[in-house]
């Protein structure tokens, strides 16, 4: 079973995936590697990715309540890749301790396991076959995770590799017409909202411990893989 939490996820998609592996080097965009790299590496970053400089006031924001882990990796103002890197692989070695397999969010992976670092500099990952099968249980576990390693990383971390407004229409649109392949309805030019109602019908807000149909989360992973991005955006 596959767990959708708000922390790995921009927008109205599930999470995506990876685990993490490592053999010192750095994976190429779409790779994936075979050790787990909190156990082999040391953050080191990747300098074709770069860094993002945090403005001053939202730096004040993102640091109040939270985790020391995370304080540690961006108190300095800047967020580097190895930085978001580390925080990444030790989400996924908290999801494992907890009994969660991780593995790639690819479907052409098969559901490989390995790390998939994409070409905009970011990792995607999600949590499956976890042995908590009542989402009451598993989500609160999965987000414990990322509240402590890595949910403003990655939210930071997303700004700074976001989609064009073109990139998210086209991945808009192409959502869309996956939607309608599969005989559901799906405006030929749909917003975030569409998929905010397509999601969670009628209001487009969920009720308690909803989830989305799993034939739209099938969509949305393939469309978010196919155009390399977080999330179908709002």
């Amino acid at each position: 079973m596959s767990y959708r939490t708000a922390a790995c996820c921009i927008g109205l998609i599930a999470v995506f995936a990876l685990t993490g592996c490592g053999s010192g080097r750095h994976p190429a965009p779409g790779a994936t590697a075979a050790v787990h790299p909190t156990l082999s590496r040391a953050p080191g970053g990747n300098s074709r990715f770069g860094s993002l400089k945090i403005p001053p006031a939202q730096l004040a924001v993102a640091l109040k309540g939270l985790s020391a882990f995370q304080t540690n990796l961006i108190k300095d103002g800047v967020l580097t890749f190895g930085e978001y890197e580390q925080a990444t692989f030790a989400t996924i070695q908290c999801y494992e301790d907890a009994g969660f397999t991780v593995q790639s969010a690819d479907p052409a992976s098969g559901g490989a396991p390995g790390p998939r670092l994409t070409a905009r500099g970011r990792y995607d990952y999600a949590p499956v076959s976890a042995p908590h099968a009542d989402p009451r249980v598993g989500i609160p576990m999965l987000n414990r995770c990322s509240d402590k390693y890595s949910s403003t990383i990655n939210f930071l971390w997303a700004g700074k590799t976001a989609p064009t407004a073109k990139d998210a229409q086209d991945a808009r649109d192409a959502l869309g017409a996956c939607l309608r392949d599969a005989g559901h309805d799906a405006p030929m030019h749909p917003s975030g909202s569409d998929f905010a109602r397509i999601e969670y019908p009628p209001t487009g807000m969920p009720t308690a411990n909803q989830l989305p149909p799993a034939w739209y989360l099938d969509c949305a992973r393939r469309i978010a893989v196919q155009f390399d991005l977080p999330a179908i955006p709002g």
